[in-house]
């Protein structure tokens, strides 16, 4: 029995001793995951973390660090990308810039800012492109400003982009509402719009009864209801 005695007494004070070693094996642990976290290196604080979760794995310590790991990792990854998504827009926009494409130049460094309001580059990118525009305005005349939008207009008429056309030729009609070739060209732009639109519409309409027909009711519902949204007095939509 006292051998018996001894023996249980030296098991608990090995496990004690275990015990003590742990807890400053955790301490010395948690200080080196706080470093490593403020270096970003997250799979070697990850890796620090396994050997104490194993021996310890309900230690709500090593659990909260191994939280802390995976959110800080996230927190970064989405840093860095927003950054690259940030000097990606500040690059389109110097790109249009030398093109003298201010519009699509303003709306890059517009979402550059919603992004990083506080972002020196892109700040002082927006000044750059307000002088560059400026510059460029002054140098352009009343009809040399038209004749480069319509150019552009017919342009993108002809690579089929009909509404990107329409717009132009409104920014010309503003500057002259009786410019005959963008009347004309204007009037062409209606027109493929709704050949497109009736097109879009027929094809729509045809699903929708190829889809009654085979009793699938609620996607011939759908494509009712998207024709009507096309044109609202569509009567054989209206009938279904």
């Amino acid at each position: 029995l006292i051998q018996k005695a001894i023996l249980a007494q030296k098991r608990y004070q090995e496990e004690q001793a275990q015990m003590v070693n742990l807890e400053k094996e955790i301490i010395t642990i948690l200080d080196t995951i706080n470093t490593l976290l403020e270096q970003n290196q997250f799979e070697n604080a990850r890796t620090a973390l396994q050997k104490p979760l194993n021996l310890a794995p309900k230690d709500t310590r090593l659990n909260t660090a191994l939280q802390r790991i995976n959110l800080a990792e996230q927190e970064y990854r989405n840093k860095l990308e927003k950054t690259e998504k940030v000097r990606q827009l500040i690059q389109n926009a110097n790109q249009y810039m030398d093109k003298n494409q201010f519009s699509e130049a303003r709306d890059n460094l517009k979402s550059a800012l919603t992004l990083d309001p506080e972002n020196t580059t892109a700040i002082e990118v927006v000044q750059t492109l307000k002088n560059k525009q400026s510059a460029y305005e002054a140098m352009l005349s009343k009809n040399e400003k038209i004749e480069k939008l319509y150019k552009n207009a017919v342009s993108i008429f002809e690579q089929q982009h009909f509404s990107s056309a329409e717009q132009m030729i409104h920014d010309i009609l503003e500057i002259d509402p009786q410019y005959a070739p963008a009347i004309q060209l204007q009037n062409k732009i209606q027109s493929k719009l709704y050949e497109i639109k009736v097109a879009q519409i027929e094809t729509l309409y045809q699903q929708a009864k190829d889809q009654l027909k085979n009793n699938q009711f609620t996607s011939a519902e759908k494509g009712f209801k998207e024709i009507l949204a096309i044109d609202p007095n569509h009567k054989k939509a209206r009938i279904g």
